[in-house]
């Protein structure tokens, strides 16, 4: 029988409970492969953290040469000692019996290699309903065509496929100048290696429909944007592929496609919208919309690949973040020549921040024996539930949770809320946790999608007076309690406190950016928002609610936002609106006629997306969150409507300055972000509708 080699090509750390995933389901195959080779691609903290997976059959290599795909297949084709190799996508789990499906071909010597089908495992529990069937291969999957029989075929998914080895290396492995680089929109590699073997070798390539994946279809991956994008970048790749194959070979069973499963799909889709049935023709306009983008990039002269990413900025240095108490006089950790951002505090207390270029900040401007460095903790300190929201990140989760153990104050109840997971990943972090001697967790499993839908649920099961939200990507200060509940003592009309949102980590240019333009850092002084006597000279008011924290650090009392009938769960991230349900609170404070205070000092630290690709969403999100919170607002109060149009001018300015940054670093393309953050805030009032409908039906 023939050896097997799995190998899973990685290149980003977002992707690093997927990537534990799909390793976990090589080691649990009915046939274990003989080896095991996670291959990183240009990324030496991913190669770090790889190198951390403790089987005895993963071996961890490093591809250092040119970036993609291709280039990664190949180095963990050249270093493999096996007779196949079996290669699994990242963001794939293996069926059980997947490697015994593929290795039994083997015995006959005209098979060269063999793969199967990949099925979506779609974000949010469901297939997008204009998404036709047809089309699967935009997110890497097999489409309505593909053959449920074990036959001959042009070429296999690359997120599912093996090949032996000498065939690979008689014809010179896989190219270089196809395939993914990063999170480009590229493809066509696995096809021209298959034409390129049965040109040069022949033999037989089968489709093998028992050797099952599941391949993960992020939320990103579910949107017409994304869906056109990818369907030009293919057209692009089918015209280079034809170049160098031919247009027989190149396009044989794309015709094939475009002249029987696409005409029949179409036709069902209308005959569907004909019945009453919406959803059919969205699918049949995604479908005819779909084609006409493909031809059109197959048509492209130039034969340009539409980058999802921009190059990496060559001016930014990594800073390293780090927190400096002037009552520690231990040494700065700063290596001489090494940027720095420093967070700078006596006790408990924050106050500012220091960016240095070079070695250990000075911190003498902040030397001050007036600063009370303890936390106020009154002998009527109220009682605390901490609610940490999360959904398929249980790493993050088990870092939050681990800086959470280090509180001054301990909450009377923890409570983690499993947010439509899609595995059980959080349930294993909590359980490790309830057994290893902390303080016992409450496991909540939402069915729904939605951060306000987990917070909602969570609150159900608060018996605290005041309940702390947090998210699952923080690490939270060890005062952070501390200065929340001391906060509610001082201030009895107070019924929400925020806190500061600090970065955890700057090792990208897009987390630079974030940090700079100072969507999460609102100042370090102590702030009162009312409608009276504490009211900010701003017109807009309490409709600028972000100006008063952020969902990531907020707390209430628990009475109070019971009696609102807690968060709107038609907002927030998770559901069609995107966000907005943590600026619906905070503007329901207002408008009740309470208080919120921001406290710099209760404080976590948040780990920024790290791509442009995540922030660019973010833009959109945040734009729809926000014309979506404003939505729900007229909806409750018609009247409101009136006030907003009254500030309508000042309100467009100040939503453009959103995406400003605050210094003249210019990392990102900021009219592209613009762009799309308007983009987000036209929608918004539509995502609204449409997660009204959902939350109604």
């Amino acid at each position: 029988m023939s050896s097997v080699s799995a190998i899973i090509c990685v290149h980003t750390l977002e992707r690093w409970d997927h990537i534990c995933n799909a390793v976990r389901s090589l080691e649990m195959q009915t046939h274990r492969p003989d080896e095991l080779i996670v291959a990183v691609d240009n990324n030496p903290d991913l190669f770090a953290k790889a190198s951390s997976l403790t089987s005895s059959l993963v071996t961890v290599v490093h591809n250092t040469g040119a970036k993609g795909v291709s280039g990664t297949r190949n180095v963990a084709a050249e270093l493999s000692s096996c007779d196949v190799l079996a290669f699994l996508d990242d963001d794939a789990v293996a069926d059980p019996h997947w490697l015994e499906s593929l290795q039994r071909w083997y015995d006959d010597p005209t098979i060269v290699g063999v793969g199967g089908p990949a099925f979506p495992v779609w974000a949010g529990g469901s297939r997008p309903r204009w998404f036709p069937k047809s089309f699967d291969w935009v997110v890497g999957c097999s489409h309505s065509g593909t053959a449920d029989s074990a036959q001959q075929v042009r070429n296999f998914l690359g997120c599912n496929m093996s090949v032996r080895r000498d065939i690979w290396r008689e014809v010179g492995g896989f190219s270089p100048d196809m395939g993914r680089v990063g999170a480009n929109g590229g493809g066509g590699d696995e096809t021209e290696f298959c034409i390129r073997v049965a040109a040069q070798v022949g033999g037989r390539f089968m489709h093998e429909p028992k050797a099952v994946v599941a391949h993960q279809v992020p939320a990103s991956r579910q949107t017409l944007r994304y869906f056109a994008k990818r369907c030009y970048a293919e057209g692009v790749s089918k015209r280079r592929l034809v170049g160098s194959a031919g247009t027989a070979e190149g396009l044989g069973e794309e015709r094939s496609h475009l002249r029987s499963t696409l005409p029949r799909e179409f036709l069902a889709g209308i005959r569907a919208a004909l019945r009453g049935e919406v959803d059919g023709f969205a699918q049949s306009l995604a479908l005819a919309s779909g084609t006409v983008v493909t031809i059109a990039g197959f048509l492209q002269p130039a034969g340009r690949i539409v980058a999802d990413t921009k190059p990496v900025n060559e001016d930014f240095v990594p800073a390293k973040v780090v927190t400096i108490d002037l009552r520690d006089p231990a040494p700065v950790p700063v290596a001489a020549a090494e940027r720095s951002f420093a967070v700078v505090r006596s006790g408990s207390k924050v106050l500012g921040v220091i960016e240095h270029a070079d070695g250990p900040p000075d911190v003498s401007m902040f030397s001050s024996p007036e600063i009370e460095a303890t936390p106020i903790v009154p002998p009527s300190m109220p009682t605390v539930a901490v609610v940490i929201a999360t959904r398929d990140r249980p790493a993050s989760l088990r870092r939050t949770l681990d800086t959470l153990a280090q509180s001054t104050v301990s909450p009377c109840q923890l409570l983690v809320v499993d947010s439509a997971p899609t595995s059980d990943d959080a349930a294993d972090v909590v359980a490790a946790w309830n057994t290893s001697g902390n303080r016992r967790i409450t496991y909540l499993r939402s069915s729904r999608p939605g951060l306000a839908v987990a917070h909602n649920l969570a609150l159900e099961y608060v018996t605290a007076e005041v309940v702390a939200m947090t998210d699952d990507d923080v690490l939270i200060d060890r005062y952070w309690l501390a200065e929340l509940l001391g906060c509610f003592a001082e201030n009895p009309k107070a019924v929400c406190v925020t806190g500061a949102i600090l970065p955890a980590e700057l090792e990208t240019w897009p987390q630079q950016w974030v940090e700079d333009s100072s969507r999460f850092n609102k100042g370090f002084d102590r702030k009162v928002f009312d409608a009276e006597e504490h009211r900010p000279n701003d017109p807009l008011f309490p409709f600028s609610a972000g100006t008063m924290g952020s969902g990531a650090n907020m707390a209430f009392v628990s009475s109070w936002l019971r009696s609102i009938g807690g968060f709107h769960s038609e907002l927030g991230a998770g559901s069609p609106a995107l966000g907005g349900d943590d600026l619906r609170a905070f503007y329901d404070v207002i408008a009740t006629g309470n208080q919120l205070v921001f406290n710099p000092h209760a404080v976590v630290f948040h780990h920024h997306h790290r791509t442009v690709e995540a922030i660019e969403r973010q833009a959109f999100g945040y734009g729809a969150g926000l014309t979506a919170f404003l939505s729900s607002v007229v909806h409750d109060d018609p009247s409101a409507l009136r006030r907003m149009v009254r500030h309508a001018p000042r309100a467009i300015r100040h939503a453009s300055a959103l995406t400003a940054p605050t210094n003249k670093r210019t990392y990102v393309d900021q009219a592209r972000r613009r762009r799309l953050h308007r983009l987000g805030m036209l929608k918004g009032p539509v995502h609204y509708a449409q997660s009204r409908k959902g939350v109604q039906r």
